[in-house]
């Protein structure tokens, strides 16, 4: 199955306007492969963001800088935050991935790659068609 690497810049802007601001500013600060590794491990928590030492939440300098940055307007003073959970990005990608796979696997296939049921499978593959469906109506 394709990867994250491998979607083109302007999938990835896509699928990141859909994300709340502070995923996206975490995204636009670390990346989104580090910023899905970073929330996995830490996402769906309240975090106080260092100020000077980021290796106890894994960071190195230059990416805590950039995150005190990008989520300025997010962090209380304290640098208190609520990390979102990971799941967002995870499962914007499974469905892409499920999507683009849809003929070379079947359902079962697919569910168990995913680790989701047959059902939900078929649910996410036919978003497609209903939202092409709508923009040819309405283009």
């Amino acid at each position: 199955m394709p990867t994250i690497n491998q979607l083109n810049d302007e999938e990835i802007e896509a699928i990141r306007s859909t994300f709340t601001p502070v995923m996206r500013a975490i995204v636009g600060a670390l990346g989104i492969v580090r910023a899905q590794e970073f929330l996995k491990q830490h996402g769906g928590t309240y975090i106080t963001l260092p100020k000077h030492d980021g290796s106890r939440l894994g960071l190195n300098t230059e990416e805590l800088t950039k995150l005190h940055q990008a989520l300025a307007d997010h962090l209380r003073n304290d640098c208190h935050i609520a990390l979102p959970k990971a799941d967002r990005i995870f499962n914007v990608f499974r469905n892409i991935e499920l999507r683009l796979n849809r003929h070379q696997y079947t359902l079962n296939e697919l569910a168990t790659m995913a680790g989701i049921s047959s059902r939900h499978v078929q649910n996410i593959c036919k978003q497609v068609k209903v939202d092409s469906l709508q923009d040819d109506l309405f283009n």
